[in-house]
């Protein structure tokens, strides 16, 4: 029974773990109000598993690497960043992992402390952040994303139209949406990052700079 001995221990179990997605499913409605349900159960239900992994860290049952592994996708930066202000790593660390965190993650783009680590992460690096693959030489760049229309625009951006596709199809919300795809023409100084890890052609960009 997955490490429970007993069927009443397995029961409690189940039982706090739906009280605690219900409750975290009426946070993010209050505070992203207009996601589809699936979205807010997935949510849900990363957000209440996070909530284990983060009482082990702070137990020391867990080091900050292995933690970051055991969370769910929607949960990931959130709580990479949270554990190193709390003191679990350092900045550096953080940094140092962006470029493996970031494309194994949904993060909300729209947040101003991920974008300030990516501006902190390419003063560091003296120029694009990348997982190891170069981005592709020009002073200017197209780039795409695909979004709702009411929605924020955020800072990660692709350089296939296909990709931003798929995200106005519905691709982060784990159902289909009516989106649309916001194309643009970008400076390469305004490139903060560039990642390749899940076929994306993702590029973080920093447009309040540029």
């Amino acid at each position: 029974m997955m490490g429970f001995e007993t069927e009443a221990e397995l029961m409690a179990e189940l039982e706090r773990r739906t009280i605690a997605m219900q409750a975290h499913a009426e946070r993010i409605n209050r505070e992203q109000p207009g996601l589809p349900p699936i979205t807010v159960i997935v949510m849900a239900s990363d957000a209440a598993g996070a909530d284990m992994v983060d009482a082990a860290v702070r137990a020391g049952e867990l080091t900050y690497d292995k933690a970051l592994w055991q969370l769910g996708s929607y949960s990931r930066m959130e709580y990479a960043l949270q554990w190193q202000e709390d003191g679990f790593a350092t900045r550096d660390e953080l940094l140092d992992k962006l470029p493996y965190l970031w494309p194994g993650s949904d993060p909300d783009d729209t947040d101003a402390r991920f974008l300030e680590l990516f501006r902190e992460a390419f003063k560091r690096n003296g120029g694009i952040v990348t997982d190891g693959k170069d981005l592709r030489q020009g002073k200017t760049l197209t780039v795409y994303r695909g979004q709702r229309p009411y929605d924020e625009v955020g800072f990660a951006w692709s350089l296939d139209r296909k990709v931003a596709q798929k995200f106005a199809n519905g691709a982060s919300f784990r159902q289909p949406v009516a989106g649309e795809v916001i194309q643009r023409k970008v400076a390469r100084e305004q490139v903060l990052a560039y990642f390749t890890g899940r076929n994306e052609k993702e590029v973080i960009l920093d447009l309040e700079g540029g």
